[in-house]
C-alpha cells in the first residue's frame, strides 16, 4: 500500500463514515508536507463533483467563545505538562532514540505555548 496520504470533500454517510459509502467530490493526494492540514489547490474533482474543483482558503480554528483553552490540543498539553512529559524525554534517563522520537511532541507543547 501507498503511504501517501489522500483528502476528501465529501459527505460522509451517517452509519459508516470513511467507507465507499461516503459521496465523494473532490480528493487531493497530498504531498508530505501536506499531510497535516488540507491544501488550498490541487484538487481533482470525482463522479459526484462539479468541476472545477475548489480552491480553499484556510482561516482559522473555529472555537466557540470562552472555550478556546479547552480543546482537546489545551487539555492534551495541559496532561503533558502536568505528568512530566517533558521531564521523562529529557530528564536524567535520557535515550536519544527516545529525544529523536519525541520531536513532534517537543515542537506541539512549544507551539502551545504560543497559542
Amino acid at each position: 500500500r501507498s503511504q501517501q496520504k489522500w483528502w476528501f470533500l465529501s459527505e460522509a454517510d451517517a452509519d459508516q463514515p470513511g467507507t465507499d459509502k461516503d459521496i465523494d467530490y473532490y480528493q487531493h493526494k497530498s504531498k508530505k508536507w501536506q499531510e497535516k492540514k488540507p491544501p488550498d489547490y490541487g484538487w481533482l474533482t470525482c463522479r459526484s463533483g462539479e468541476d472545477p474543483p475548489p480552491v480553499l482558503k484556510s482561516l482559522s480554528v473555529m472555537v466557540p467563545p470562552g472555550e478556546e483553552y479547552n480543546t482537546l490540543e489545551h487539555k492534551l498539553a495541559k496532561w503533558a505538562i502536568e505528568n512530566g512529559v517533558i521531564e521523562l524525554v529529557l530528564g536524567d534517563s535520557i535515550h536519544r532514540e527516545i529525544v529523536s522520537r519525541s520531536t513532534e511532541l517537543i515542537k506541539f507543547l512549544a507551539g502551545m505555548c504560543n497559542a
